[in-house]
């Protein structure tokens, strides 16, 4: 899997449908994080060809978390109108054991989880829990 691809594509269709959705909170540079997070993974990953047995199966696979999760250099508000530094803290250990796995983060939903699985790639104006 080219995992920069990946990226490239998970900001292209947030860019592309998340107006009409309001599905992820406003980020600024999400692509430029994606791309230097997808670098990042396959760095660690070492130099393996795509679909290597070392690599975890989700290797690369982008992930949105739910805004109740904190999330390193990215606000978490709950849900809720409380500034983010009523929040603040540590990363949760959800999103530590998710980035170990190989997990690119794609930014944060403001309604429902959603693991997308490239391979089963379909666009939806519909959230999880909608």
């Amino acid at each position: 899997m080219d995992v920069a691809a990946v990226a490239r594509q998970t900001a292209e269709a947030i860019e592309r449908l998340d107006p009409g959705i309001e599905a992820f909170v406003a980020e600024p540079d999400r692509r430029g994080r994606l791309a230097r997070e997808a670098g990042e993974l396959d760095a660690r990953s070492g130099d393996r060809s795509p679909g290597s047995p070392v690599r975890p199966s989700l290797h690369g696979v982008p992930v949105g978390v739910k805004d109740i999760v904190r999330v390193d250099g990215l606000d978490t508000r709950a849900g809720s109108a409380l500034p983010p530094e009523a929040l603040a803290g540590r990363q949760a250990a959800l999103v530590d054991r998710l980035r170990s796995c190989c997990l690119t983060q794609c930014g944060i939903r403001s309604r429902g989880l959603v693991l997308s699985d490239p391979r089963r790639r379909r666009e939806s104006t519909r959230s999880v829990g909608d």
